[in-house]
């Protein structure tokens, strides 16, 4: 894979890889996209699917639904458990954020203005708990 020297961040479950790629910065990337891998074969991964994407920075998986960053678009949640057909289900108006992490029932974003907690019991629905302002 092209991207394997880039600094785009890269979520494993089971055997599938989901990475982002994404142009503009310092790494050298061309591109959009979130890829979904199959790393079954390690030594000989294979691309299941790519999709554009309008910036996508970091990401997080818990169980079939992801949550990513899009530059200036917000975090939203897709539903993974088809990778040749994922879905979107929300977008989180955050549009700063650029960092996820997931638990099995909260969900933490950080972006410019702050961090924030959610509650993710209800995964496609992500429900804001608390706010961490950063000036």
């Amino acid at each position: 894979f092209a991207h394997v020297f880039g600094c785009d961040p890269v979520f494993i479950q089971d055997n599938k890889a989901y990475v982002t790629i994404h142009q503009g910065d310092r790494c050298g990337q061309n591109g959009n996209l979130l890829q979904i891998i199959d790393i079954s074969q390690i030594q000989s991964p294979q691309l299941i699917k790519e999709y554009e994407m309008h910036k996508p920075i970091g990401l997080s998986l818990q169980d079939n639904y992801l949550y990513l960053c899009e530059s200036d678009q917000g975090v939203k949640v897709f539903d993974v458990s088809d990778p040749l057909a994922i879905n979107q289900l929300n977008n989180l108006n955050q549009s700063d954020a650029i960092d996820v992490i997931t638990t099995q029932s909260n969900m933490i974003t950080v972006g410019n203005g702050g961090i924030n907690q959610y509650d993710i019991q209800d995964k496609a629905n992500p429900r804001l708990l608390s706010t961490i302002t950063i000036n």
